[in-house]
């Protein structure tokens, strides 16, 4: 039986990215309350900091698919960055599973001529890139951050796997 690579690239980067969703708000709970705007050696993001980003990018997401182009100002980044500061971490989580889904439900409608279209990426490394490729840095972020949070909670003292 034949399979499409980029359906099953696409099934695969959805499972992955509502099982990066539910990860990272469990990774984020497992900390004590009051660790969660903790930054180690005062230096680093708070794990609330990270969950904030990580609900708030997929709006940026559905928005470059669904353009199929990069329009994303600074000042519209910075605006963004404003109002996610701003989150508790119910509201955060709210938001991230909202957009989340709504980005996965986008991602899906889409078919594998349209998600092997490029368009240049100002960031990432400044090269074109395939829309798969964009939608996959919702997942890639999630991952990063999980593990960041991780990190978080083993200074912290807990090793457990959450």
């Amino acid at each position: 039986m034949a399979h499409n690579v980029g359906v099953l690239a696409k099934d695969f980067l959805i499972q992955l990215t509502r099982e990066q969703i539910d990860a990272l708000f469990r990774n984020a709970r497992a900390l004590p309350p009051e660790r969660l705007e903790w930054r180690p050696m005062d230096q680093g993001r708070s794990a609330l900091d990270q969950v904030r980003e990580c609900a708030a990018i997929p709006r940026l997401l559905s928005r470059i698919l669904r353009e199929r182009a990069f329009n994303v100002e600074r000042e519209e980044m910075d605006a963004l960055r404003a109002e996610w500061a701003t989150w508790s971490l119910d509201e955060a989580e709210k938001i991230g599973r909202k957009e989340t889904e709504e980005f996965v439900q986008l991602l899906a409608s889409l078919d594998e001529e349209t998600l092997e279209t490029s368009i240049p990426m100002p960031i990432f490394g400044g090269r074109e890139r395939t829309l798969l490729e964009i939608a996959a840095t919702h997942a890639w972020n999630l991952i990063y951050h999980n593990g960041q949070i991780a990190y978080i909670q083993t200074l912290l003292g807990d090793r457990e796997m959450h």
